[in-house]
């Protein structure tokens, strides 16, 4: 079963610092999921000495287009390293996203989510 993690910090319009270490999980499972309003931002915290990698995973958009893989975004984690995806679009990747890893040992995650202040 996924492992699911929520958003740690709100941070006003991405103005102040993110304490990724203590806003960090260990990885316990290979798929992580989280809830996607697209104001969101995940980081990836390598403790290991291989690299990782992290899939975050597309869903097809309104007219099938994507999906299955074709337009899923991959990043490299070197050892000792942050990895990060960005703010993620709702249309592209879902209202539940889903964050594949190739290994969990020694791997955290941090979920930022940036609140919108008119």
């Amino acid at each position: 079963m996924a492992q699911t993690i929520t958003a740690t910090e709100v941070l006003d319009r991405g103005i102040g610092v993110a304490d990724i270490a203590a806003a960090a999980v260990a990885a316990t499972d290979a798929e992580i999921t989280f809830k996607n309003t697209g104001s969101e931002i995940l980081f990836v915290v390598n403790a290991d000495a291989g690299a990782r990698e992290a899939t975050l995973v597309a869903i097809p958009d309104f007219y099938g287009r994507g999906g299955g893989g074709d337009n899923d975004e991959v990043i490299s984690v070197p050892a000792d390293g942050i990895g990060m995806f960005p703010l993620m679009n709702v249309a592209m990747f879902g209202s539940t996203v889903t964050v594949n890893l190739d290994a969990t040992a020694n791997t955290s995650l941090a979920l930022f989510r940036l609140r919108k202040v008119a």
